[in-house]
Order: structure tokens, then sequence, then C-alpha cells
């Protein structure tokens, strides 16, 4: 009772159960279903030298914009590479999204973006609510460049993603 499906994603669930978020997740093994349990390395885009993402410097990266639109076509996968929770502070205010299992190769890990690290805003909107995040999310198709401030180890710090 009072528990209510926030999300779902082809290997998880978010749950707002009374106030506190929580996640259920699905493991698939080998013999299992159709996936292997093998990860498969993220898709690069045509022609791109760098496999989709290059760093420029700390904290600035450029993005080619059809990896980019691949990998928002593929929403289901893309979801497998990272894990996110809702981050909330002392007074259970959510303060953003945490990140923890990014596989290795991720688009996520590509742009620099670690275990740990709490996405607090993107573009300046803060992330104050799963909904919020969710629609931020689906608004970045169209961005030619964005910003995710981030809290990494009490230290914020942002990432400037330019798409090209």
């Amino acid at each position: 009772p009072g528990a209510v499906i926030v999300a779902i994603s082809r290997l998880s669930i978010l749950i707002d159960n009374a106030g506190r978020m929580e996640s259920l997740s699905v493991e698939m093994k080998s013999g299992s279903g159709k996936r292997s349990g093998r990860a498969r390395p993220a898709a690069a885009s045509a022609g791109s030298p760098f496999g989709g993402v290059r760093k420029v410097s700390e904290g600035h990266v450029i993005m080619d914009k059809r990896f980019l639109n691949k990998q928002l076509a593929r929403v289901n996968d893309l979801m497998t590479q990272v894990r996110a929770v809702p981050h909330m502070n002392k007074d259970k205010e959510m303060q953003g999204f945490k990140l923890f299992q990014i596989k290795k190769d991720s688009v996520f890990q590509k742009v620099g973006l670690k275990n740990s690290d709490v996405i607090q805003r993107i573009n300046g909107q803060k992330l104050d609510s799963v909904e919020k995040g969710l629609d931020l999310f689906a608004a970045l198709r169209d961005e030619t460049n964005f910003t995710l401030d981030i809290l990494r180890n009490n230290a914020k710090k942002t990432i400037n993603i330019e798409i090209q």
C-alpha cells in the first residue's frame, strides 16, 4: 500500500514507496533469455573517428550527433549502461540522481561520469523530482550543447557536452 511505480525500463523498475525511492533490478543470465549476460560495447556512430565521444579537456567533451541519436533511439539498452537512483538530502528532498554500476566504455563513462557521481542539474535545471529528470533527459535530443552539474566526492564539477 502506498507504493507507486515511477519509471519502468527493460531491466529495472523505480518505485516511490511511501516517499522512499526504491529500485528493483532484473539480472539476465546466460540461458535465461535472448541476452547472453555478456556486456556489449556501446555502439559507435558510423564514420565517427572517436567512437562517438571525444574528450577535449577536463570537463569538456564533443559528442557526435549521430552517435547521440543512436543512443537515445535505444533507451532500454542505454539504461542498462548505468544505474541511477534519486539522491535525497537529510530532509528527504531529492537533490539529483546518484550513479553507480557505470559500464566500461558506456556513453556515461565516455562523457566523464563516474560511480557515485550525483547529477544535480542539467542545463541549470535542478533534478528535484524523477519526473523532471525524465523530462530533461528526453529534451537532450534537441540540444546542441548541454551541461551536467555534478557532485563528486563532495566537490561540485561541471561537464560540458557539445553536440556536433
